[in-house]
């Protein structure tokens, strides 16, 4: 049974973070992989991981929860670990076989957000169960690329390490809107992606350093809002 805002008791009791009532839920035929917000299409284990509580995270896998569900976004329950820096559920996941290459609708790896916030033991649990450094999203960012952006020198020391290279390729085609953004505004492409190396050329072949898109924004509105200070 759901209350007025369509939220069921067994996602509530998720949501308090409390252990026995979520037990007496699922021994009373819940189920462990239900859609627990039709908005956002997140799961009861989405939820468990978000509140860092553990024991409930364990309690959802051990009830046989899918460890990677995606909401509407295409964020697995890893995305919600390691983008709000949660060690221990992130630990359980991976233990459960979440896959640690699982990218969201942007491409994203769970790798990518680790080194895009800075979170380096996270990081280095994801390089434990065998994150590549190579993979990179949907603009050609790779985990490299987005910690150097950040200045987080020691996960880019890290990623070296690993074997990481400052090398960006698209991994798939562009939509078709982003190729509209691409072809179109060639110079906003390059700030938004952080791609410094191409605003010079880009300028000297005409492009308009003050050319506004369809949205009303400045190539350089795109590297302040995507912090690609070099390129501000």
């Amino acid at each position: 049974m759901d209350n007025y805002n369509g939220e069921s008791l067994l996602y509530l009791a998720v949501k308090s973070g409390s252990h026995d009532n979520v037990e007496v839920l699922l021994d009373k035929s819940a189920k462990a992989n239900t859609i627990a917000s039709t908005y956002n299409k997140r799961s009861l284990l989405h939820f468990a991981v978000k509140n860092g509580n553990n024991e409930v995270v364990k309690l959802v896998l051990d009830r046989c929860a899918f460890p990677d569900i995606m909401d509407r976004y295409g964020n697995a329950h890893l995305h919600i670990a390691f983008s709000k820096d949660i060690y221990q559920p992130a630990q359980l996941l991976l233990k459960n076989g979440s896959d640690v290459n699982f990218a969201d609708n942007f491409g994203r790896t769970s790798l990518q957000l680790a080194a895009t916030l800075g979170h380096l033991l996270i990081l280095q649990l994801l390089l434990d169960h065998g994150a590549s450094v190579y993979k990179c999203d949907n603009f050609g960012k790779s985990p490299l690329s987005c910690a150097q952006d950040k200045n987080h020198h020691n996960i880019t020391r890290l990623l070296l390490r690993e074997g990481a290279t400052t090398t960006n390729t698209l991994t798939r085609r562009l939509s078709a809107i982003e190729y509209d953004e691409y072809t179109s505004y060639q110079l906003h492409w390059a700030a938004y992606t952080g791609q410094a190396e191409r605003i010079e050329p880009l300028l000297q072949d005409g492009w308009t350093i003050n050319y506004v898109d369809h949205f009303g924004r400045t190539p350089l509105y795109r590297a302040v809002t995507e912090k690609h200070f070099r390129i501000v």
